[in-house]
């Protein structure tokens, strides 16, 4: 096919056109980071920073946005079929910080994820806002404190509310929503919470369980892409987790522990450990306790689940829906069986006959009966590590960040706004207290 002079010269404009649009983006992106990497350092140098350090690991990442930016070039294109430059900028996805960042910077988190789609670039460079597809907003008591908010969305970005926290966790993060209108009402594209129905379901501060088929073909993609395999096999090879969790049962000689960092709540779940400590064995750690645990003691505590004892109160402080702490899973990975006090469905969040729910039994007395009948039959008991033949608990998961990613390149989905924020994110928080007589206490 004969293509004009005419056109081949335009052709070529607008390719150089584009490239030098994207060694500008480029270098917007790294002067950013290192203006912050810079600003931040003084700052810690001389006073206590707000945010801390960036790593040198951190800025370095940063520099793999050239080789994102400039993939398309290393690719023969023909010369009257070039690709449309706002095609080829949707191909990269910028994320920014707006109040608060860590050391998630370039792509590592999804990287971190083995992410699908990792074509996104995270940065906290508030001079890139007009260039970001995303804008992430986490809850905090300074969500809007310093005034510094956005007053504009361009059409092709998304706002953001990310919460690691429950709401009920911080009043003034409360206040702040009810009465900061900006933020409130009709800012927000997206959720990114450990809440089920957020539209993009955040757990990295909690924790989840995945299916071990998943985990491992996610092992063998990233090792497809390194050409390794020998990591794979000795996977296959080692003994099973629920064999190595059976094999402990025999050495552990203790019953129940718990390790409070809050004495008095208002569910009233140190009144329940009390009652059930009069009728088993329950080692209560730290000042809430009859067992003193120093910084030591309480940083190896899953250890010492591991290793001595057959159960652990797993009983949240706050009971709001599907709200899980960390805590949980840590337990469940150190081959010990939780038993849980909360307001989660636990049925969804965990695995299958892999806990003891305390609101399944009448009493206190009717647990404590069930724990004792468990100790005298050490294989009913090792039926409650069935599940590690299946499931894997991953105790800082990046799905979060790998959703994020793939939905800033989606287009398909549907324009969305959150006219209330506060009424979904406080007042649907659907959070309990004991004032109803919720729990089986002893009168």
């Amino acid at each position: 096919m004969r293509v004009s002079i005419s056109k081949l010269f335009a052709s070529a404009r607008l390719l150089a056109q584009w490239r030098i649009f994207k060694i500008a983006l480029f270098l917007l992106v790294i002067g950013g980071v290192f203006y912050t990497t810079q600003s931040s350092l003084n700052s810690a140098r001389n006073q206590n920073s707000t945010y801390g350090s960036i790593s040198l690991d951190s800025f370095a990442s940063a520099s793999s946005i050239m080789d994102i930016f400039l993939k398309s070039d290393e690719q023969d294109v023909p010369e009257e079929d070039y690709p449309d430059p706002q095609e080829e900028a949707n191909r990269l996805k910028i994320i920014l910080y707006w109040n608060e960042w860590d050391s998630n910077m370039g792509n590592q988190p999804l990287i971190d994820g083995l992410c699908p789609v990792t074509s996104c670039i995270f940065t906290p460079d508030r001079s890139l806002l007009n260039f970001s597809h995303v804008v992430l907003f986490f809850a905090n008591n300074e969500t809007s404190a310093n005034n510094s908010l956005p007053e504009n969305r361009q059409p092709h970005q998304r706002f953001v509310f990310v919460a690691r926290h429950a709401s009920i966790e911080s009043q003034s993060l409360i206040e702040a929503l009810t009465n900061d209108h900006r933020i409130r009402f009709d800012y927000f594209n997206w959720t990114m919470t450990y809440r089920q129905d957020s539209d993009i379901v955040f757990r990295e501060s909690f924790g989840a369980v995945k299916k071990l088929p998943y985990l491992m073909s996610q092992r063998s993609l990233a090792e497809r892409k390194n050409k390794k395999t020998s990591t794979t096999l000795q996977l296959m090879k080692r003994p099973s987790a629920r064999a190595r969790a059976v094999s402990r049962i025999g050495s552990k000689n203790k019953l129940v522990a718990w390790f409070p960092k809050t004495c008095e709540t208002s569910i009233h779940r140190e009144e329940y450990v009390r009652q059930l400590g009069q009728l088993v064995p329950v080692d209560v750690y730290g000042t809430c306790g009859n067992l003193s645990c120093n910084f030591d003691c309480f940083q190896s505590r899953y250890d010492t689940l591991r290793l001595d004892y057959k159960f652990y109160l797993a009983f949240e402080e706050f009971w709001c829906a599907d709200y899980i702490t960390a805590e949980f899973y840590n337990v469940l990975d150190y081959d010990t069986v939780p038993i849980v006090l909360g307001g989660a469905d636990y049925e969804i969040l965990a695995p299958p006959n892999s806990f003891i729910n305390a609101l399944d039994f009448p009493s206190v007395g009717a647990l404590a009966e069930y724990l004792l009948f468990l100790d005298r039959n050490p294989e009913l008991y090792s039926r409650y590590f069935e599940w590690k033949k299946v499931y894997q608990v991953v105790l800082s998961p990046k799905s979060g960040w790998c959703d994020l990613c793939r939905m800033a390149h989606d287009f398909s989905l549907k324009p969305k706004i959150y006219k209330d924020i506060k009424l979904w994110w406080v007042d649907e928080m659907k959070c309990q207290n004991n004032s109803l007589g919720i729990l089986p206490l002893a009168k």
